[in-house]
């Protein structure tokens, strides 16, 4: 192959890898790059919720206290840190999941504290009414901010310049 690229297989014909920015950076895979803090899937944003749920459940496991301000405050972090971290257009999957992962992890964290609801489907049923209900307002300002993140971060409502090829909408004083 004639030029400066010498390896053991040639490059596709008219096609230099530098030119459109196709180099791979040092230390990842080649045809994966690593994905920037505000730029990750949906999907990213929804395990960073449920890890800080994890996270407040264990927590709240090991001091032996009620599910509440501890698993509530860790699942409000959890979804601020995930609505941050997804591109903008999937901050929206995110809306759902402070809720259910706090009753799932409320109900895992009374579980473990209080083995002596083992006695009873009525005194089990009780308990977990209990513990999710203790953090109604957690889910309730995790599933606004999630609300708020989505709508300050939709591509749609940004101020400024614009993609090529926008033209801002012509002013009633420039159609007459």
């Amino acid at each position: 192959v004639p030029g400066p690229y010498r390896g053991p297989h040639p490059r596709p014909r008219g096609r230099d890898p530098g030119a459109r920015g196709e180099t791979h950076r040092r230390g990842s895979p080649p045809g994966r790059t690593p994905r920037r803090w505000g730029a990750l899937p949906g999907r990213s944003g929804v395990c960073i919720v449920i890890g800080g749920a994890a996270l407040g459940a264990a927590a709240t496991a090991a001091t032996g206290s009620e599910p509440g301000f501890v698993l509530g405050l860790l699942v409000v972090a959890g979804t601020a840190a995930a609505a941050r971290a997804v591109r903008p257009r999937a901050v929206y999957r995110i809306i759902p999941v402070p809720a259910l992962a706090y009753v799932a992890a409320a109900v895992i964290a009374g579980l473990i504290r209080d083995r002596a609801t083992d006695t009873s489907l009525t005194a089990l049923a009780i308990s977990a009414a209990q513990w999710i209900a203790s953090g109604f307002l957690a889910m309730t300002a995790a599933t606004v901010l999630a609300i708020v993140m989505t709508a300050a971060r939709w591509p749609g409502n940004r101020r400024g310049p614009r993609g090529p090829g926008h033209r801002p909408p012509r002013s009633a004083e420039h159609t007459s």
